[in-house]
């Protein structure tokens, strides 16, 4: 039957917007706006209780808000957010035909009475717009607002309002420089956030990507690597491979020599060679089942070029298959023995609980055999940027190149953390057991924290990682020769 209605209804109104609280006990239908009789223009803001059980509607209008009301108006996007009671008004006609690009936020609990409540009107610089919509998918709410947060622990974050930007959930951001961080995706364009002047600008400005990129990577210092799909793709994944120099002028997207096989929700594993692991995935996006899995790892080589075109996989029908469903959740890190850690996944199984252990191709010799491995005696703990410091091998051992790189941090596909530095010999080793390197210049290279540093013989066969710390303030680092090394 007829639902029961208390309370005084809104004026009569078309072009208005509204949204929909779905959550709370009695359910509730916020309003605001519209065009009334004679064209008037509309400001005011109800909130309509619905009791589905006892089939009753009840209406009150919103008063008391304090802050500025946004001016009346027709023909705007609203949204309500139903966990924080938000109203988001955007957009719309006005008074005498004006358009608005100013994001009205309202605050107020739909079920109480004597609470704050509010307007915060934020200018955002958007198109002004009419006659457009709004739609909050499954109550989700998108921050655009970047924050930074300096080195002292007790240093709060600060809100970079003058620089909204909104991306996709889990963006593929990178630290380039003091005020610099480089947006690789997952969008078909890139971007870069200048911190200091809370300014965003495509880079390269005037090429993108024919893809958004499911993982990315920073393979060496200002180049970044991305490949495969996003899960707000469609269809079946990609194995699509794209790489930028962001020091290389004019800087733009090059293509791999070939494709990884497609994934989506996969893990990009930096290795102590430089070279990139892809473990995981699902070759269908949006198989929540699980049936379409990706046991293939793969290995993508970035020093190789041909043509225009920058990398190589490799490793599709030799590296060894894990046979778990490695999906959206999972994560793969690099150990400090080079090994590669791989878990987890979206369904909550035995085993995705269980953890897998790869074995990189550089710990074996061409038979099969274990690879002799350099080995690192002594390293100092901390270093400065731009110190000079020593590593300390066994007489017979050689090193052939050294590196740094940051430990993994890996959530949803992508590895926020990971980096790899080459680091710069100075000249040859000392009596065959001491190595002179330079430690990365400055926080653009490397920034401060820790790092695992890896020795590689000629055969591109790594030590086992050992911890170091950067940064700026650290006392003056060495390690002395070593005495009787035990072999």
């Amino acid at each position: 039957g007829k639902p029961t209605v208390f309370g005084t209804k809104p004026a009569a109104r078309f072009d208005h917007a509204w949204g929909y609280d779905q959550i709370t006990p009695d359910s509730v239908i916020a309003v605001f706006g519209g065009e009334g009789a004679g064209g008037a223009l509309m400001s005011d803001l109800w909130k309509l209780r619905v009791n589905p059980v006892h089939d009753v509607l009840t209406w009150e209008e919103v008063t008391g808000m304090a802050g500025n009301t946004p001016s009346p108006r027709s023909q705007h996007a609203m949204t309500y957010e139903r966990g924080s009671h938000r109203i988001s008004v955007f957009g719309g006609k006005l008074v005498g035909g004006a358009l608005d690009d100013t994001l009205h936020i309202g605050v107020f609990h739909p079920h109480a009475t004597n609470q704050t409540k509010g307007w915060i009107n934020s200018a955002r610089g958007e198109q002004s717009l009419a006659k457009h919509f709004g739609i909050l998918e499954g109550g989700a709410v998108f921050q655009r607002v970047p924050e930074l947060h300096g080195p002292d622990s007790t240093t709060t974050w600060d809100s970079l309002t003058s620089a909204p930007k909104l991306q996709e959930w889990y963006p593929q951001m990178f630290s380039i420089g003091p005020d610099s961080v480089f947006a690789a995706g997952p969008s078909l364009n890139s971007h870069i956030l200048n911190t200091a002047t809370q300014n965003w600008s495509d880079f390269p400005a005037s090429s993108g990507t024919t893809f958004k990129g499911g993982a990315a990577v920073m393979y060496r210092p200002w180049k970044i690597m991305k490949a495969g799909s996003r899960d707000t793709d469609q269809g079946s994944a990609r194995g699509i491979t794209a790489s930028i120099d962001l020091k290389e002028p004019p800087a733009a997207w090059t293509s791999s020599i070939d494709s990884m096989m497609g994934r989506v929700n996969h893990n990009l594993v930096l290795l102590p060679t430089g070279e990139v692991l892809a473990v995981g995935g699902h070759a269908v996006i949006g198989n929540a089942t699980g049936t379409t899995p990706v046991y293939q790892p793969e290995i993508w080589h970035p020093d190789t070029t041909s043509g225009g075109s920058r990398g190589k996989w490799r490793g599709k029908d030799v590296l060894a298959l894990d046979n778990t469903k490695r999906d959206y959740h999972s994560t793969a890190v690099l150990l400090p023995d080079g090994r590669v850690l791989s878990g987890g996944g979206e369904a909550d199984t035995a085993a995705r609980r269980a953890l897998n252990v790869f074995c990189p191709p550089y710990l074996f010799n061409s038979d099969g055999s274990q690879a002799t491995r350099p080995i690192i005696t002594s390293t100092p703990e901390r270093m400065q940027y731009g110190e000079r410091f020593t590593i300390c091998m066994p007489t017979n051992s050689s090193s052939a190149s050294i590196a740094l790189l940051r430990p993994g941090a890996t959530t949803h596909g992508f590895d926020m953390n990971q980096r790899y530095v080459p680091l710069v010999k100075v000249g040859s080793e000392v009596q065959g057991s001491r190595v002179i390197v330079d430690a990365p210049a400055d926080s653009a290279i490397a920034p401060p924290g820790d790092y695992l540093l890896f020795v590689l013989n000629s055969a591109g066969v790594p030590s086992v990682g050992r911890w170091v710390r950067i940064g700026r303030w650290w006392d003056r680092p060495d390690s002395g020769a070593p005495g009787v090394v035990d072999l």
